[in-house]
């Protein structure tokens, strides 16, 4: 019975609203009546109106945050939360298996340990070849190895020119030696003072030199050859292993820098060794200290309720894998299409308010978050994502939230009163739409379904019925029903979507249907006169003043400034006080289209 009783109401609101804005007017008018209506301030705000639906904007997925080395898998030991549990900050969610967590930081301890060990080998190879270096690039050993080779050369000669006769072997020696200078002399110098024209002067000489040598090194052979052969044989080696010794310690100084370079080379090697080596350590180091800050425990980042569990006890999971999501359930968001025409009067930070349709009554102070860089186009229309976020959320109680059903007539009666004081409706127009609606009382839902009927039926439009939504809120200051409620069954859930008594908590949920009034300008303490009043010629605009306490009136110019569907801000040319004249009816001519007492018509009404 209850549903054919509001399935009826509706049915009654439709027609009334047809009645009201009917397609075709068949009479004209040209009546005319004036009421003064007094100068005051107020606030005047416009906004974009959008639907959407609330979604939780503070969610974090926990995943098995692993030290393990790469491919290898954990395993959970145990999952202590299910889906929708509530959580709160620290809360141990889900564990791993601690004895192989345990192994894995043992295999850490093991690497760091080798890697220490290896870096002090290093080290030490580097002590060596730095302390080679120094020893190849000092050549003062080497000069004195020199020098005592040419002594130990000198003694080797005269310990062989004891073992002949003095007299013999030093004769012959001092011929042999000097033959030998002159075969150098004749060779080297002489050739050089001769040169080619005297060639064969040079070669007549140098071989009589050479000659000369070779009977003086037949008689030094001849005076060693008188003597025991055994000990000057020996003696003889003795001169040329000090002599071989002389050489190759010569050339080793010689070759030095080669060395120095070669060496500096394998410091060079060994320092590289070390930096590798350090490297290691800490590489091993990092691992051992992360691992440690880590945790076999997924704890809760924050209070909140579990949304999402992955894993269970004894599942073998990849490192990263999530195991559990958790949301904040006080940090709501909604996300909202706004047109292209609308879209530059968005901006980030920019206030707006968010109303639900399951919780009529409550009013959500919101911001804008984020707008879209880039458009949605769907069949050719153009538009753009706005995320709006929830700054706060007031207490939900049954005894904090108006009753739909108790604050809607007296919401809607309001509304409609003021369109009549303005002269946009009769009295029986709207005396008969309040009773249509219900004499013992008519929810948000019900207006709103009434209103939906109006706009899919294509007698006004889904601005015009919000605009009457907001007029019944205005009024009043709580009613949020919104014309786009759908169906007539949003007349039984408004009803019966909150208890009139008691102190029952409400929770808001993701998936919530709401709407969204972005506020884009908005004055405060500022003179408001209704739209009527002002008459338009070209740029100047003018309304009619009451002069003294008489009806006589005076046309003053004035300027403007904001202006909703309903009010104009007066920047200057009035004054709070100041009586102006409100027509309260306008013409209507005759045989005017549908289309074209709509536009006009209803606007006046509803707006």
């Amino acid at each position: 019975m209850k549903v054919m009783k509001t399935l009826l109401v509706i049915l009654v609101a439709v027609v009334l609203l047809s009645t009201l804005f009917g397609c075709k007017a068949k009479t004209s008018s040209s009546t005319t009546s004036t009421q003064q209506y007094t100068v005051k301030r107020g606030n005047l705000s416009l906004d974009i109106t959008a639907a959407g639906n609330l979604a939780l904007s503070v969610t974090q997925d926990l995943p098995v945050n692993l030290f393990y080395p790469n491919g290898t898998k954990g395993t959970i030991a145990s999952v202590l939360v299910q889906l929708g549990d509530s959580v709160k900050a620290g809360e141990v969610l889900v564990t791993i298996d601690n004895d192989e967590w345990n192994d894995q930081m043992n295999n850490l301890v093991v690497t760091l340990t080798a890697a220490q060990r290896n870096l002090t080998q290093m080290q030490s190879n580097l002590v060596s070849a730095n302390q080679t270096l120094t020893n190849v690039m000092d050549t003062s050993g080497q000069q004195k190895t020199i020098l005592s080779d040419e002594i130990a050369l000198e003694q080797a000669q005269t310990n062989l020119a004891t073992a002949v006769s003095a007299v013999d072997f030093s004769a012959s020696y001092a011929a042999l030696q000097k033959a030998q200078t002159y075969y150098d002399y004749v060779n080297n110098v002489l050739r050089l003072q001769m040169g080619t024209q005297r060639l064969a002067d040079w070669e007549l000489a140098l071989q009589g030199a050479q000659d000369r040598l070779t009977q003086a090194q037949t008689n030094y052979d001849n005076v060693l050859s008188g003597y025991d052969s055994t000990d000057v044989a020996q003696k003889k080696r003795q001169v040329q292993i000090a002599q071989m010794t002389l050489d190759a310690a010569n050339a080793a100084l010689a070759n030095n820098p080669q060395a120095v370079a070669l060496q500096q080379i394998q410091v060079t090697l060994a320092q590289g060794k070390v930096t590798d080596a350090q490297k290691a350590v800490s590489d091993a180091q990092k691992k051992m200290t992360d691992a440690q800050a880590m945790s076999p425990e997924i704890k809760a980042p924050f209070d909140g309720f579990v949304t999402k569990v992955n894993v269970a006890g004894g599942d073998q999971v990849p490192n990263g894998t999530i195991a559990v999501t958790v949301a904040d359930p006080n940090k709501f968001q909604m996300n909202i299409l706004v047109s292209e025409m609308d879209i530059m009067k968005v901006s980030i930070g920019g206030d707006a308010t968010i109303t639900l349709n399951a919780i009529t009554g409550l009013s959500l102070p919101a911001k804008v978050t984020q707008i879209a860089p880039t458009a949605t186009i769907s069949s050719g229309v153009v538009n753009y994502a706005v995320t709006v976020n929830v700054t706060s959320i007031p207490s939900l109680t049954s005894s904090s939230i108006p009753s739909a059903s108790a604050n809607a007539t007296g919401q809607f009666s309001a509304a409609l009163q003021q369109a009549v004081q303005s002269g946009r409706i009769t009295q029986a127009q709207a005396d008969a739409l309040t009773q249509g609606l219900g004499a013992g009382g008519f929810t948000p839902a019900q207006i709103a379904a009434a209103l939906q009927q109006a706009v899919q039926s294509g007698r006004i439009t889904q601005a015009q019925a919000d605009a009457l939504a907001q007029q019944s809120a205005s009024a009043a200051g709580g009613f949020t029903g919104r014309a786009g409620t759908s169906g007539a069954g949003a007349s039984s859930r408004a009803t019966g979507q909150l208890p009139s008594t008691g102190t029952q908590n409400y929770q808001l949920k993701q998936g919530l249907t709401g709407t969204v009034d972005l506020i884009v300008s908005q004055r405060t303490n500022v003179l408001l006169v209704p739209n009527t009043a002002i008459t338009k010629s070209g740029t100047q605009s003018t309304v009619q003043v009451v002069t003294g306490n008489t009806t006589a009136t005076e046309k003053r110019i004035v300027q403007t400034g904001l202006a909703d569907w309903q009010n104009t801000e007066i920047t200057s040319g009035l004054s709070e006080g100041e009586k102006i004249i409100v027509p309260k009816t306008t013409t209507a001519a005759a045989a005017t289209t549908a289309s074209q007492q709509r536009a006009p018509g209803i606007q006046q009404i509803l707006r």
